[in-house]
């Protein structure tokens, strides 16, 4: 009997340390999975951002100032809507090269711009081009120059110096691709987010567009006189892919722009090769006439100062208003016009 007790107690003794070994991997194993729980919870919290219109009009600032070098080669075209006025009205085509440098100078931080651009008229008829502006402008900082190319062999060719920037020298009907990206009535949009941001709310904090999540954000500006919606992708470098303008009070949209075909440049920025303006499909019968850029090259390498330095061809006749002359290039000093 003696044996059989103790050989019970043996028994129970090493069951209950082999179940209390059990029970506690058991729990470490329940802790474990717990652990593991909350740390999916907390990450996929701190990966979810909310954002304010503050937070994405600053976002928008640093983002678009990132694109400190940029050189961009492409072709914008007008094409008619189908509800179009006048179906014979020739359309344009502007083949451009687009270029800004962002340098730091003694008057603080200032920007270079390079725009050169001919503009061609298209028969809808014939189908022929035909080359009616031919334009160089630059803006180094210091002056603007703008060249006017012969187009007409009966008009010599024209050249401009003028203090400071003139932005006659980069007219907003053939607005530039990067500023049709970033910038509204020659305002960022991110300032233009700060200075109305009482009248902006977040619509959406994530609005799939062309399988990219974007946040939608609407408000009025000018004096509440128009509705203005941006779609901004905060996965893209917080660009622009989408806006909006309409009149306060009105359906028909005023403005719209789209970003197509994003690629990433080798700064890790991304960049649209397709701009579409309106943003309503082509098929829609609304607009008289659609406005799309196709970008053919991108570059972010550094560009020289003296790009936005050229020099004015042989037999150009410059009216320099910083030195108030007047001169033929190639000409002997003597033959100058004051």
């Amino acid at each position: 009997m003696k044996n059989t007790n103790k050989f019970q107690s043996t028994w129970r003794g090493k069951t209950f340390s082999l179940n209390g070994r059990a029970y506690y991997r058991i729990r470490k194993i329940i802790v474990f999975s717990l652990l593991q729980c909350l740390l999916c919870t907390f990450t996929s919290i701190a990966n979810t951002t909310s954002h304010s219109v503050d937070t994405i009009a600053e976002e928008l600032l640093k983002a678009e100032a990132r694109f400190t070098d940029l050189r961009l080669e492409y072709t914008e075209y007008t094409t008619g809507g189908s509800n179009r006025k006048d179906p014979n009205k020739p359309s344009r085509i502007v083949k451009a090269v687009y270029a800004q440098k962002s340098v730091m100078t003694k008057e603080g931080h200032k920007r270079l711009y390079y725009l050169d651009h001919k503009v061609f008229v298209v028969d809808p008829n014939t189908e022929q081009s035909t080359l009616v502006d031919d334009t160089m402008s630059c803006f180094d900082g210091e002056a603007t120059k703008i060249l006017y190319r012969k187009v007409n062999p009966d008009k010599p060719i024209k050249g401009f110096i003028l203090a400071g920037y003139d932005p006659i020298g980069f007219p907003s009907y053939d607005m530039d691709p990067h500023t049709k990206i970033w910038y509204f009535a020659n305002k960022g949009l991110g300032n233009i987010l700060k200075e109305n941001k009482n009248n902006f709310h977040i619509e959406s904090e994530s609005e799939v567009l062309d399988g990219i999540s974007t946040v939608k954000l609407a408000g009025t500006i000018s004096d509440g006189k128009f509705i203005m919606k941006l779609w901004v992708s905060p996965e893209r470098n917080f660009l622009p892919m989408k806006s909006q303008l309409a009149k306060t009070g009105g359906e028909r949209l005023l403005m719209g722009t789209i970003l197509l075909d994003l690629v990433k440049l080798s700064n890790g920025l991304w960049y649209p090769k397709k701009i579409q303006s309106p943003e309503v499909p082509l098929t829609d019968p609304a607009p008289h006439h659609f406005l799309i850029y196709e970008i053919s090259k991108i570059s972010v390498d550094p560009i020289p100062e003296d790009f936005f330095r050229p020099e004015f061809p042989p037999d150009t006749h410059v009216i320099d208003d910083i030195l108030k002359v007047s001169y033929t290039t190639y000409c002997h000093p003597e033959s100058y016009e004051k």
